[in-house]
């Protein structure tokens, strides 16, 4: 049981590490594409205005990466996919929780688990 505990915190802390670097990697090539040519605009703080509706969905940002209008939409599109890599590397963390304890019989700690997976998943998809 010990070496399934030392496995999984093993694979846990990796699945951390790899979403981190591939998340930074991602924005920090999204920003070098976006900024030469966007990077100089004045920003106005004065209207709050959200993410338009084109930017806030799967399809919308795999356009910008694989048909852009600009370099600069490829850049925004790759910094977009950073930040989805962000987001999903801890809910990859509560999944790899979920199957251990399922995996040790642990009815409890699963049923937390899955109560914290279906909170994650509401948010996710609640506008």
């Amino acid at each position: 049981m010990k070496t399934q505990d030392a496995a999984l915190t093993k694979t846990i802390s990796a699945t951390l590490r790899i979403g981190i670097v591939l998340a930074i990697g991602f924005g920090m090539l999204g920003c070098m594409l976006y900024l030469p040519s966007k990077g100089n605009a004045h920003a106005s703080f004065h209207h709050f205005q959200g993410a338009q509706v084109p930017f806030a969905s799967l399809h919308a940002i795999q356009t910008m990466v694989t048909k852009p209008a600009s370099i600069a939409e490829r850049g925004f599109g790759l910094a977009e996919i950073g930040v989805l890599l962000l987001m999903a590397t801890p809910i990859m963390r509560v999944i790899l929780s979920l199957v251990n304890f399922v995996r040790e019989r642990d009815i409890l700690f699963a049923c937390i688990t899955t109560f914290v997976l279906a909170a994650l998943a509401c948010s996710l998809m609640t506008r």
